[in-house]
């Protein structure tokens, strides 16, 4: 085997690029872990002193704080462009320790509030997990791509899921206490710790196994742009709408740091083209793009579909299953 330099690869090497694709998976496992966490515990907090009957609200309350959180965090990472601007390996583990670390802090506390907070900011720190995966993923596999981000979907999904089971295994006794592991008090905060050290795990991994270098974006060298403005000279020079709202704002900072690689490298620099300053003009020009309002509003209501569905299922089979112990029978009704 040659190595990308042109030299025999090294055992490490080799080693080092069949683990790319599992460590990519395994990663974006890991890390969506604690998306949902507080979701299969919340039975077993004592928020408000144990008072009983404001488990669905207190799921709706951090279901919804996650996700907003989720949504400020990823139109801050496009904003800024993070992932252009610094190795999304090491993005990921960045936002992947800091989201271990807000998650794992719930099982200090049993306020309500706080919990609400830390989820705000553990969705802020997914939105550098999931789409930074699928970042490095194409960064890496540029051809073959689609089967490769089926497995980072099914490993969101598995991820999601995952505190689930590893509550149904810590108190198999469904939050009552009757579980051989201590009762609820003991499993909610075991869950917490373990998916947020699963999640710190696979963080590290990424960046660990695969570099910073290899999920860099282009080498395109990116010149500095000048504000659009409507009308006169700047107007006339720039490049068409469409192709402008196709460059990633912040390449310009992208592309410096990619000339200084190259430079280091002794490789070559790409051809210098405009930078985008992304203002209220540009992000009105974006969104008169009707292809890109299209994908835009169909991949939100995809996401509320998922998300809201995923979060419903949960509390659909714990009502379908107390229906059936109660008598209610097979028959497909619903639950009194």
């Amino acid at each position: 085997m040659q190595s990308a330099a042109g030299g025999a690869e090294s055992p490490l090497e080799l080693i080092r690029r069949v683990l790319v694709l599992p460590t990519i998976v395994f990663s974006s496992f890991a890390g969506t872990s604690i998306w949902f966490a507080p979701n299969a515990v919340v039975s077993s907090v004592p928020f408000r002193g144990g008072n009983p009957g404001s488990e669905d609200a207190d799921v709706a309350l951090l279901t919804s704080m996650v996700q907003v959180g989720f949504v400020v965090g990823t139109i801050a990472i496009a904003f800024f462009a993070v992932a252009d601007r610094f190795p999304a390996t090491l993005v990921f583990a960045a936002a992947s320790v800091l989201g271990a670390i807000c998650n794992g802090a719930c099982a200090a506390t049993s306020s309500l509030e706080a919990w609400a907070a830390l989820r705000f900011l553990v969705g802020c720190c997914e939105a550098g997990i999931y789409p930074l995966a699928m970042t490095v993923a194409h960064r890496i596999y540029p051809q073959g791509l689609g089967a490769r981000l089926g497995l980072l979907v099914g490993a969101l999904t598995l991820g999601t899921a995952f505190p689930w089971l590893l509550k149904a295994a810590l108190d198999p006794g469904g939050g009552t206490g009757t579980g051989e592991a201590g009762g609820p008090a003991v499993s909610y905060v075991l869950v917490l710790l373990l998916v947020s050290a699963l999640a710190a795990l696979g963080g590290l991994a990424m960046p660990l196994v695969i570099g910073s270098g290899r999920a860099q974006p282009s080498g395109d060298k990116v010149a500095p742009a000048a504000p659009l403005k409507r009308g006169g000279a700047a107007d006339a020079d720039r490049e068409p709408s469409h192709k402008q709202a196709s460059l990633t704002p912040g390449l310009t900072q992208a592309g410096a740091a990619s000339e200084a690689a190259a430079d280091r490298s002794g490789a070559p620099a790409g051809p210098a083209r405009p930078g985008l300053q992304l203002g209220r003009a540009e992000v009105g020009e974006i969104w008169a793009s009707r292809p890109f309002r299209a994908a835009a509003l169909g991949y939100i209501g995809h996401c509320w579909e998922v998300y809201s569905f995923w979060a419903f299922v949960p509390a659909l089979i714990r009502g379908y299953t107390a229906h059936i112990e109660a008598g209610g029978g097979g028959g497909g009704g619903p639950p009194p």
